[in-house]
């Protein structure tokens, strides 16, 4: 997992390091240490950060006012997303004045103080290798989530040692996750890197917290995570949620879209809960809930739907039911089928239908008459009602939204080539 900043304060060979507030923060990322000593102006030291460093001032660049200096500076700093501020004190600056303290403490930004004796060029060595360390270990993982899903995982001699290692047996049920994060309104409101990053974070952390057995990768803009399905499985929607709520509250224009697939037991079924984690994600962007998380247990028959390997089928039950349709609404510019699929939304029922389509009920009458004679059925059927709303429903997957990646995927453990 990525290096914390309460890890700081666990790393033997650092003494006298001391958390004055922020201790909210303290799940904060920490990616590199940085010393913000090099300009005249304090302030002017962090043009160059990009978020997540762990920020190391003597003072030596303050001037008459460090109050507010040390102010504008602590705001400056949370404002670029820093991990966390340490403060040299005893030549530049004998103490921390109150008001810093508490501004640190109310914008949750960790702020430490460490006497003038320390040796700064220990001190920054020994978090480096911490944070070297933490992100090897990262990287071990996210490996071995490729492999799993992507690649090739070998035999069991191979597979159970490193499945071991993280807590996992072979034969347990486990589901795949895709997180996406859709950038394309948030782009010029925020750096992308960086809310990968916090993203990633988030999601490693939130899954710790609840000790939910995961894995994650990362594939461009998405995480897939791995969950076991044990008796704490039923915890996943709760951090989901969580995951939801704290990005949407600091990314307000970022969209997340969540997919879980089916749960599996053995490894060897994981890329089949991939597979459906992607037709999960899939459903989500046709249906578009209030709630961007979609689980495929709850797809309903667009599992059958998207079973469907030749595409053919689907359009040709599409074309066949409503080519009449479609042909009248482009040649007379009417909203026949939109009509019709409003109707079957609302029950069948006259007044809401005519309500929502702002029109007067004896309009809808008459697109309705007009329907059942392009159509040649009874459109108030149940079964032929059926029979439509799933011909909407084919519409609504032949026409899938972007960004489904084909991939392509070589799983040894089988010696099967599969083709996403």
């Amino acid at each position: 997992m990525s290096f914390q900043c309460r890890e700081i304060l666990t790393i033997p060979t650092i003494r006298n390091l001391r958390l004055l507030s922020g201790a909210e923060g303290l799940d904060r990322v920490v990616r590199w240490v940085y010393v913000a000593e090099a300009m005249e102006n304090i302030s002017m030291t962090l043009d160059w950060l990009i978020g997540d460093e762990l920020v190391i001032i003597t003072g030596s660049n303050l001037k008459e006012n460090v109050t507010q200096e040390l102010l504008r500076f602590i705001q400056r700093c949370n404002d670029k997303f820093v991990a966390g501020i340490v403060v040299n004190t005893g030549r530049y600056i004998p103490k921390l004045p109150p008001e810093a303290v508490a501004l640190a403490d109310d914008l949750h930004l960790p702020l430490f103080e460490v006497p003038w004796e320390t040796k700064l060029v220990e001190f920054t060595k020994d978090i480096g290798a911490a944070i070297i360390d933490s992100s090897l270990e990262e990287e071990s993982i996210n490996a071995f989530m490729n492999d799993l899903l992507f690649g090739d995982i070998g035999g069991e001699e191979n597979l159970l040692p490193r499945l071991a290692r993280y807590g996992m047996e072979p034969n347990d049920k486990y589901s795949i996750g895709i997180i996406n994060a859709d950038f394309s309104e948030a782009a010029r409101d925020y750096n992308s890197y960086n809310v990968k990053n916090y993203l990633w974070d988030l999601v490693g952390t939130s899954f710790e917290e609840y000790g939910v057995t995961k894995l994650l990768t990362n594939k461009k803009d998405r995480i897939i995570f791995l969950a076991k399905c044990d008796q704490r499985y039923r915890y996943l929607d709760q951090i989901l949620s969580y995951v939801i709520t704290v990005m949407s509250g600091r990314y307000p224009k970022l969209t997340l879209e969540i997919g879980v697939g089916r749960a599996f037991e053995g490894m060897e079924n994981l890329l089949k809960s991939y597979q459906t984690a992607q037709q999960a994600l899939k459903v989500l962007r046709i249906e578009k809930p209030d709630f961007p998380v979609m689980y495929y247990e709850n797809i309903g028959l667009y599992s059958l739907l998207l079973s469907v390997r030749e595409s053919s089928v689907l359009q040709n039950y599409y074309n066949n039911l409503f080519h009449a349709l479609l042909e009248y609404d482009s040649s007379n510019h009417t909203e026949l089928m939109r009509t019709l699929e409003c109707y079957l939304n609302n029950n069948a029922k006259l007044a809401p239908t005519a309500h929502v389509l702002y029109i007067h009920e004896n309009t809808l009458k008459y697109r309705l008459d007009k329907i059942k004679t392009l159509l040649g059925v009874n459109i108030n059927d149940l079964h032929e009602q059926f029979r439509i709303k799933m011909g909407f429903m084919i519409g609504r997957v032949l026409a899938p939204p972007p960004d489904i990646p084909e991939i392509e995927i070589k799983h040894k453990i089988k010696n099967e080539r599969f083709a996403i």
